[in-house]
């Protein structure tokens, strides 16, 4: 799990999409103060996952609200970032599959996830763990001259039960039950 001190590092790998890539459509490298409060944020009630080789991060992933109205508050959206040089080694999938257990443990039941048209790898990983493809947002962002088209995927991780079971923020997930996701999840990395 990241914690705010974590925020510069996260901060690093987000920058190099921001400025490189249509994959996220920040145009600016957001200030480290206002990023970090993104991070905290996040924590009060989603995961925020890093995942570290030798002691340096090299990828992050997170939950957050997908919608802001009270009856979407069984929803969330990930978006996992994984360091040019560590692509292709399994990182991406154990960070969302990490994130799919825990969004069970808070009874999450529906995850979405936006995917820039220009990142097969991501359409790639998003089909892998199980996440259909709803929907293209077509010439949704501009950046870099150019406009640019969006993929909404969906994945059902509940049973839509009836009445739903509540919304557990992060922090009233049993730790142990995260830790063991996390484990079980990190040996999917090919490090």
């Amino acid at each position: 799990m990241a914690t705010p001190k974590d925020s510069a590092a996260i901060l690093e790998i987000y920058k190099h999409y921001i400025l490189n890539t249509a994959i996220t459509f920040e145009v600016e490298v957001p200030p480290a103060a206002d990023f970090r409060r993104r991070v905290e944020g996040i924590l009060r009630c989603y995961p925020f996952l890093v995942f570290e080789v030798q002691g340096e991060m090299v990828a992050y992933a997170y939950a957050h609200r997908y919608l802001a109205r009270a009856a979407y508050d069984r929803c969330a959206q990930f978006s996992v970032y994984v360091r040019q040089d560590y692509c292709r080694h399994g990182i991406g999938t154990a960070l969302y599959t990490a994130l799919t257990e825990i969004a069970r443990l808070q009874n999450i039941q529906n995850v979405y996830s936006l995917v820039a048209d220009k990142n097969p790898n991501s359409m790639a990983l998003h089909s892998k763990i199980g996440f259909t493809k709803l929907a293209t947002y077509e010439s949704i962002g501009y950046k870099f001259d150019k406009w640019h088209d969006v993929s909404i995927f969906q994945m059902i991780t509940g049973g839509h039960q009836t009445p739903a079971p509540p919304f557990i923020p992060i922090g009233e997930v049993p730790e142990s039950q995260v830790e063991k996701v996390l484990a079980d999840c990190c040996r999917l990395a090919k490090i």
